[in-house]
């Protein structure tokens, strides 16, 4: 049967909705292997995925080899390991490649730590210490496998004792993408850690839209997200999006308004993300729900010190006390002196005030990412089905507006403008609009483009401020 999966995405391609319209239809995938054109487009497949038969069959023969060669292991979704987080999203992979040590995502406490690829140090320390002392206390560190505030990220999780962490990677298993981080992934499998993608082996990330739909999974892995550093159209926001629209508890780490490495951090904790100023925020949370619970003692057991001389090994520093001949980008030297997320955890953890709870259930998003995660406005609760079971109806291109607001000719000068910022598959998108609200598989339909491309299209206009995302995974015009 998995052979059956793997032919599926194939088909479907990366980050699409469809998988569970055809599932819905047959429990066994094997059986699309036999079906004509005609009856995969019934299924649900839009006629360009429906065409796809032939090549899908001969990538699927492809990854099996390659799957055996590299020894690059496979979770779909008629497993039992497969996570119910991500099952339960919007637009489950129906693959997941795997090298390294499974992780059981439902009971595990999972955090995912996001910053900046240009991260600061300061941002690039936080990340570490933040990773060091959650994974120090049980948790399983999530992040992209990319430079900068991935990398710290992992990093610090590796630093710990027994710490754990999870690179959720932008391409193939075997691609010969981003060399300079194989040590780290490397690393990652050597120490019981877990590399884990939707990409076939071989697929190598071309252009941008490859990452969106990565981070989708990274945030549909994760109970919790951190996110260190974000400027305003940073690709770390696209995680929070996704967090947040999932249900996830997102916090966000705060700095100086005049700063651009913090415009999109504190737009997220004005939108309803909670404010990161310690590890003990998140250790509250990893302690309420339902999965292993966080040890405060064991987060206070590692040192300050500690810390200090594993993040100067990290960038390479033979200083003794562990400071970084780096600079921010104020030109400061920052210490680690006072530094909150360096500090000892096991304080009485400390749960949401009373306003930032309320503040979460009154705010809702705007393009940068940030969803309140309660369901008066979202329209789905934390395990991302809608709370009335009510089937979410696609307006489709007959749909108007609900609100009229900009008259024919704003309209037009907004379009000109819009056709003047944006090229490409941004634009392409962009004009398929007609003032209605669109599913991504109607817009794929109108624009010839695979879905990756139209996912990874609207996701930019949605941080661009183009596009808004709707409850039942439609779209319109902002």
């Amino acid at each position: 049967m998995t052979e059956g999966y793997i032919y599926l995405q194939q088909l479907l391609m990366y980050g699409s909705a469809a998988v569970i319209t055809v599932l819905g239809h047959i429990k066994n995938p094997e059986k699309l292997f036999d079906m004509s054109e005609r009856e995969l487009i019934a299924l649900g497949l839009t006629p360009a995925q429906a065409k796809r038969g032939d090549r899908a069959k001969h990538e699927t023969e492809k990854i099996i080899k390659q799957c055996e060669k590299d020894h690059i292991k496979v979770v779909t979704l008629s497993d039992e390991r497969y996570p119910q987080l991500l099952r339960e999203t919007d637009a489950p992979p129906a693959v997941l490649y795997y090298k390294g040590e499974w992780v059981d995502f439902d009971r595990e406490y999972t955090v995912g730590i996001v910053g900046t690829r240009n991260i600061s140090e300061y941002g690039a320390k936080a990340a570490f210490s933040l990773a060091a002392r959650l994974a120090a206390g049980g948790a399983v560190i999530v992040s992209g496998g990319a430079l900068g505030g991935d990398t710290f990220a992992h990093s610090g999780a590796l630093s710990a004792p027994g710490g754990r962490t999870v690179a959720v990677t932008g391409g193939g298993l075997s691609s010969t993408y981003l060399k300079a981080n194989a040590p780290l992934r490397e690393r990652i499998v050597r120490n019981g850690g877990l590399l884990v993608t939707e990409f076939s082996p071989d697929y190598t990330p071309r252009g941008s839209f490859s990452f969106p739909i990565r981070n989708r999974v990274l945030a549909g892995l994760c109970k919790t997200v951190a996110v260190i550093e974000a400027g305003a159209k940073s690709g770390t926001l696209i995680t929070a999006h996704h967090a947040a629209e999932m249900g996830r508890e997102v916090f966000s780490m705060p700095g100086s308004p005049t700063a651009p490495q913090y415009v999109g951090t504190n737009r997220l904790i004005s939108e309803g993300a909670r404010l990161l100023l310690s590890v003990d925020e998140i250790l509250s949370e990893g302690q309420t729900g339902t999965s292993a619970a966080l040890s405060p003692e064991k987060m206070a057991a590692l040192s300050s010190d500690e810390i200090k001389k594993a993040y100067a090994k990290c960038i390479g520093e033979k200083s003794q006390n562990g400071e970084s001949t780096q600079r921010s980008r104020d030109g400061k030297k920052p210490t680690f002196a006072g530094f909150g997320l360096f500090k000892k955890s096991g304080a009485a953890a400390r749960p949401a005030t009373r306003s930032e709870k309320e503040r979460n259930a009154e705010n809702g998003a705007d393009q940068s990412g940030a969803r309140k995660t309660d369901t008066n406005r979202t329209g789905t609760n934390r395990t991302g089905k809608n709370p009335t079971d009510q089937p979410m109806e696609s307006a489709g291109k007959n749909t108007k507006s609900k609100s009229a607001e900009f008259s024919p000719r704003q309209e037009s000068l907004r379009r000109t403008a819009a056709k003047k910022a944006l090229s490409g598959n941004e634009l392409q998108v962009y004009a398929a609009f007609r003032g209605g609200e669109y599913l991504t598989d109607e817009l794929v339909e109108r624009v010839g483009l695979p879905t990756s491309a139209v996912l990874s299209a609207l996701t930019m206009l949605e941080i661009k401020g183009y596009v808004k995302a709707l409850p039942g995974g439609r779209y319109k015009l902002s």
